[in-house]
């Protein structure tokens, strides 16, 4: 985790140095991007560091509302595009506008953490799919599923540890991640976990 904050640190610092040796607009615009994108990288790190604190300290505390589950996959889906305006997002109309109890926010990270982390591993040009189905009263099931390679056998019982990547995960980031979607989720009375499907990569 310190290698994970010094590394955008280092480029901050470096690049604002830069910045006050700029020899022409262009080179200073250049140099204001990379802070820029430095920066958020940055506050990635820390939000995460504070979240998985609050989940552990047994601080979290949820802002339960009623809506329904297909504005939360629209509103992650707007997010993805953000950042990978190409990758498809496919659901089942029909089957999301179910309504539920939680909380907006937390809800969204947990979407956003799962759909982000598909997107990072699928291939080009195939889509992401978030089905979901009702097991029984009061119970949502919501599966995010992509055509990446998957998770090993023996990996997949350590993903949702906090700090733990998996070996092709070569960009940086704090291994946080799904540590979070597992914390809360269980604060929503849940649970998370990697399953076998009949679509490549589910």
């Amino acid at each position: 985790m310190s290698h994970e904050l010094r590394t955008p640190l280092g480029t901050i610092l470096t690049e604002s140095t830069d910045l006050a040796n700029a020899q022409t607009p262009e080179e200073a615009r250049r140099t204001l991007q990379t802070i820029a994108a430095e920066g958020r990288r940055l506050k990635v790190l820390v939000d995460d560091m504070l979240d998985m604190a609050v989940i552990e300290s047994g601080a979290l505390e949820l802002d339960l509302t009623t809506f329904d589950l297909e504005d939360a996959i629209v509103a992650a889906t707007d997010r993805l595009h953000r950042a990978s305006p190409d990758r498809k997002v496919e659901w089942s109309e029909e089957d999301t506008h179910v309504a539920v109890l939680a909380d907006w926010d937390r809800l969204g990270q947990v979407l956003d953490n799962l759909i982000s982390n598909a997107d990072r591993f699928a291939p080009q040009r195939t889509p992401i799919i978030v089905r979901v189905s009702r097991e029984e009263p009061g119970l949502v099931t919501v599966r995010v599923i992509d055509h990446g390679p998957g998770i090993p056998p023996e990996m997949r019982e350590r993903i949702f540890e906090r700090f733990f990547r998996g070996e092709s995960d070569g960009k940086a980031g704090s291994g946080l991640g799904l540590a979070i979607v597992k914390g809360l989720v269980e604060a929503h009375a849940g649970t998370v976990a990697v399953e076998d499907g009949a679509e490549p990569g589910a």
